[in-house]
């Protein structure tokens, strides 16, 4: 019995899902919205109500597949879209409003967000839904995900809990960061954190230089360490007075950036265990957070465990690896992979009524989710697919397959 899908479970039949992922630090140097539209997302955890940007980026057969395979959320609500913010497109679209206040009202659910961050009017929202008989709550609160998201706070209580936390210092000027980077350490390079979606990788000090003039303060310096064997992202649930863990994957990285995740099959079994115990500990120390909880570790080479990352909310890897579970899938005994792709579609039903294309069943195969539309062209521009098998070799074959049938259709 795993207590942490209870958990979840419990958690999204109590709640409307909000998924709403615009944050402004995701816009490239040319001011474009790098966004994954996880709102979707919410239809592989079987969700009772969920509120999405749109449909139209699945295609017809490839929707009713889903439909047949897990079935869609009972209640799904598309606001009329006019901006980037799937919260503020429901907060302008009246008869959308009044339809979720209805159902929050009706089913007394709580509200599920991706970013609960202050400039999200989701206390406009909260006002605008409540009743004297029932007020819905935020999950996770707003002031808790400002302070689990903030990588000066949460350094801050990592190493006031004594966690393994990688050697760095908070930077209060110019100065301090220079002298972090010039100080005695094994490795070199080091990272520069604030915010969310906020780093910067320092390689030499002509680089710490060039950038000096955009960086705020404070923030973590923190050593970026060479001798990395594995990237684990470890998922964790705080729900009804309880908390438990739920699934740990490998994460894809490659030159600092992240690609997506995979299966993970610990070198030593004592590494899960590490890590399991240092999420529960963390959540122990402030019984007031209830949600998905993701928390990133490296491991060295020099089997050291280090916490590098906490994140407060549902990961972009909680949906499809709760999605296997609700499968039946046992996480233990296959291997799969989690990527995304940035090619421009029609529609996931181009891929999915290609001939090669393998669905998904109990021995694996392909499952396409979270496609990107572009609401100005007309197309997906990005989704994120998951290939499921029972050995690498198959799953390899099912990776290079899918990637082939996209290079086919693409636009």
């Amino acid at each position: 019995m795993n207590i942490g899908i209870d958990l979840l479970e419990s958690f999204i039949g109590n709640c409307a899902f909000v998924h709403d992922d615009v944050w402004d630090e995701m816009r490239d140097a040319q001011g474009n919205l790098d966004w994954d539209q996880f709102s979707t997302n919410a239809i592989l955890l079987g969700a009772h109500t969920a509120v999405l940007d749109s449909l139209e980026g699945f295609g017809d057969l490839y929707l009713s597949y889903i439909n047949q395979l897990i079935g869609l959320p009972q209640n799904i609500l598309i606001p009329k879209f006019t901006q980037e913010s799937l919260l503020e497109n429901l907060l302008y679209d009246q008869p959308i409003l009044q339809k979720f206040t209805s159902i929050v009202q009706q089913k007394k659910l709580n509200i599920s967000s991706f970013y609960s961050d202050v400039q999200k009017p989701f206390d406009t929202l909260l006002s605008r839904i409540s009743t004297l008989e029932y007020q819905p709550k935020l999950y996770p609160n707003t002031d808790l995900f400002e302070r689990y998201n903030d990588k000066i706070s949460i350094r801050l209580e990592l190493e006031k809990g004594h966690f393994p936390v990688p050697e760095g210092m908070i930077c209060h000027k110019y100065e301090d960061v220079k002298y972090f980077f010039r100080s005695k350490r094994k490795f070199r390079n080091i990272l520069l954190k604030r915010m969310h979606w906020d780093s910067k990788l320092i390689t030499s000090e002509y680089e710490l230089h060039r950038v000096s003039s955009q960086l705020q303060y404070p923030c973590v310096a923190e050593t970026c360490y060479e001798n990395i064997t594995s990237s684990p992202v470890s998922h964790f649930i705080a729900w009804a007075g309880q908390a438990s863990h739920l699934f740990t994957l490998e994460q894809i990285i490659h030159n600092w950036k992240h690609y997506g995740n995979g299966s993970w099959k610990p070198n030593n079994p004592i590494f899960a265990d590490r890590i399991i115990s240092c999420g529960m500990e963390f959540l122990s120390i402030d019984n007031g957070y209830n949600g998905v909880l993701g928390v990133d570790f490296v491991i060295t080479n020099n089997n050291e465990i280090l916490i590098v990352d906490i994140n407060p909310r549902f990961n972009a890897s909680t949906y499809p690896v709760f999605f296997l579970s609700r499968m039946g899938f046992d996480l233990d005994n296959i291997v799969f992979v989690i990527r995304a792709i940035e090619e421009d579609l029609s529609n996931l039903s181009s891929i999915f009524c290609d001939d090669r294309f393998v669905p998904l069943t109990s021995e694996g195969g392909m499952f396409l989710f979270q496609p990107v539309w572009d609401f100005t062209h007309k197309c997906v521009h990005k989704f994120t697919y998951l290939c499921v098998a029972n050995d690498i070799e198959t799953l390899s074959r099912l990776d290079n397959i899918l990637n082939s049938i996209v290079q086919d259709v693409k636009l």
